[in-house]
């Protein structure tokens, strides 16, 4: 019997191991490189996150893949190619679709793109399939597009062209339509599927073509996959869409009315499923904060806070929607009271300096660990009359302390130790750190610098205006 029993408990324990073990292989022959670190990063949009590291070895290397992976686009990216930060794409790296299934893939370093090789999965050959004849494809259409624009309409060799252009798009279209059956229910069907443009019919003029294109672009786009959001798909149809609106010729109030008309076809066409539907709003409001746009950001806030839908993310879009609908520039910031390192209150109001300058950070945030040192240096030796008062949003006393310590901070300090729950990140909606929020002596917000870089442009503004 304790035989019995000791093969059961075996026989379990190897059961456990295989099912333990289960999942897929991602393996790289990545030539002409030599042993180094290779990252794997997992997509969401254009934002990417390492997820794994493994080490290249005589021009080859492995990734284990679990059987709960999410299913998407992951970017191989070698250790030299590697660049600081989870957005845009870094150079020489490729992006491969992982659905459950083993992938094997060879390539040429630098050309990791071009010389790529999809030895096994059938998602990945499909898909790389597509790209090459659409790039072929694309390569005509844009020779033609050129003699369209400049060869004589009155030729009969125009009438060909016309012929031949749109004859391209049907035969594209086509190919998309049976690659996506073809495939039908896989990742890289819906992939290709968002590569369907309108038929441009070549014989209508250049800005008849631009406004059917514009009033078309998403009859035949899907935005209801939720597993999209894990690739670039949503966000490269969307930011192409909403470029179609851009006229260098434009003046930036005219230019800002124009993006906030593309905004309203965006998301008038993107909410069919919730999660995916947050994640296009949010994106928007993340490049248009890069651009610098707080007119369109104050619109999208006013007009679709309560459009966003309970999700994941719903809390944060919600606090940056707040953000720029309740903060936005040339609008009074709340008074700030909160207590310092040696529990003396301070109070923004009391500061009596022509200009402050309040930063939410944090001991944790990898962002604030890198700007506090440069605020303290510029603090010490800047021309403009500044305070600078630093919010933490710590909820440990020490851990407060001691990045105060680290970073030499000679400027004002306090936190209420509530983290996000604290009054003051709850009155300036904070939804990331670090945060700034540069305001006048009446707390006027004169500018919300992203960055170090656009502080030092905003006072080196006011410097001049004093001058």
């Amino acid at each position: 019997m304790k035989y019995f029993i000791t093969i059961c408990i075996l026989t379990f324990a190897c059961l456990s191991a295989v099912f333990s073990n289960s999942g897929y292989t991602l393996d790289i022959r990545l030539s002409r490189l030599p042993d180094s670190k290779i990252f794997l990063a997992s997509l969401r949009g254009d934002a990417f996150k390492i997820i794994d590291t493994t080490e290249l070895k005589n021009s080859v290397c492995a990734f284990f893949l679990s059987d709960n992976a999410q299913p998407g686009m992951y970017r191989i990216i070698p250790e030299n190619a590697l660049i600081q930060g989870r957005r845009n794409t870094p150079m020489n790296t490729v992006d491969i679709i992982f659905n459950r299934e083993d992938v094997r893939i060879q390539t040429v370093y630098p050309w990791i793109q071009d010389s790529l090789v999809i030895l096994e999965s059938n998602e990945n050959k499909a898909y790389y399939g597509f790209l090459k004849q659409e790039s072929l494809s694309q390569n005509k259409m844009e020779l033609l597009q050129n003699m369209l624009a400049r060869y004589p309409a009155d030729d009969e060799l125009y009438g060909s062209v016309v012929t031949r252009y749109n004859d391209l798009q049907k035969e594209q279209q086509q190919f998309i339509v049976q690659t996506c059956e073809r495939y039908k229910g896989s990742y890289a069907a819906s992939l290709i599927a968002m590569h369907k443009t309108p038929f441009l019919d070549a014989s209508l003029t250049e800005t008849e073509r631009q406004s059917f294109y514009k009033m078309h672009y998403f009859d035949e786009l899907d935005f209801s996959k939720k597993d999209l959001i894990y690739s670039g798909a949503y966000t490269h149809s969307v930011v192409r869409y909403i470029m179609l609106y851009r006229d260098p010729a434009l003046s930036q109030p005219e230019l800002e009315k124009e993006f906030m008309k593309a905004v309203d076809i965006v998301l008038a066409n993107t909410n069919k499923d919730p999660e995916v539907y947050d994640f296009v709003i949010n994106y928007l409001m993340e490049g248009f904060e890069r651009l610098k746009l707080d007119n369109v950001l104050k619109y999208m806030a006013d007009h679709y806070m309560n459009t966003v839908c309970k999700t994941d993310d719903s809390s944060t879009l919600i606090r940056r929607m707040e953000s720029y609908s309740k903060l936005a520039t040339g609008m009074q910031a709340p008074d700030i009271t909160i207590r310092n390192p040696q529990n003396q209150e301070i109070r923004l109001s009391a500061i009596e300096k022509p200009y402050t300058l309040v930063v939410f950070w944090a001991s944790w945030c990898p962002g604030c660990e890198e700007l506090m040192p440069k605020l303290d240096k510029w603090y010490m030796s800047k021309a403009l009359d500044l305070e600078i008062l630093a919010v933490s949003i710590d909820s440990v006393r020490t851990d407060w302390i001691e990045a105060i310590e680290k970073n030499s901070a000679n400027f004002q300090n306090g936190s209420d130790l509530k983290g996000w729950n604290g009054k003051a990140a709850g009155d300036y909606f904070v939804y990331a750190t670090p945060s700034l929020f540069l305001l006048d002596r009446n707390r006027k917000i004169l500018a919300k610098p992203m960055s170090f870089e656009d502080l030092l442009k905003a006072a080196e503004g006011l410097e001049k205006k004093m001058e």
